[in-house]
């Protein structure tokens, strides 16, 4: 799915000044290579962001999850339902509120995101192999700047 060296991907003199388009095309390339570092695990972008935001903040409510990452109840669903029968996540019960699944990660899921991390650090050095250290601190920088 790289499409790094596909002549089709290089940006039209046209729309290189607009940002949006060049935050667009860069994302079409991140998210390929991610998937791509990913798919051995059988993991996705979607399911390794919320792996590890189960892992950073959990245990969690579905809803808290959605939330967090900006995803709609049902694609939320799907998502957990596909950590959990990965054996990545369970299921609990709230004790303050028992119709509310309280999701947590397992073992399996820790070693998982363990080599998960790993994967996309590796498709991210792929991504910013033209930059220099000082450079990509300053992308990372100015993107979250713009992100919130």
């Amino acid at each position: 799915m790289v499409m790094s060296g596909d002549p089709a991907m290089n940006v039209p003199t046209g729309l290189s000044r607009w940002t949006g388009f060049l935050l667009a095309r860069a994302h079409q390339r991140a998210h390929a290579l991610f998937q791509d570092a990913l798919a051995p695990l059988e993991l996705t972008p979607k399911s390794f962001g919320a792996l590890s935001v189960i892992k950073d903040r959990g245990p969690l409510s579905q809803a808290a999850l959605g939330g967090t990452l900006r995803v709609d109840r049902t694609t939320i669903v799907a998502v957990v339902d596909e950590l959990e029968r990965a054996g990545y996540i369970e299921r609990g019960h709230n004790p303050a509120d028992r119709r509310v699944h309280s999701l947590g990660v397992t073992a399996a899921g820790s070693d998982a995101l363990r080599v998960a991390e790993r994967a996309a650090g590796a498709s991210q050095d792929d991504l910013l192999a033209g930059l220099h250290p000082g450079e990509r601190e300053q992308l990372q920088a100015l993107l979250a700047r713009i992100t919130q």
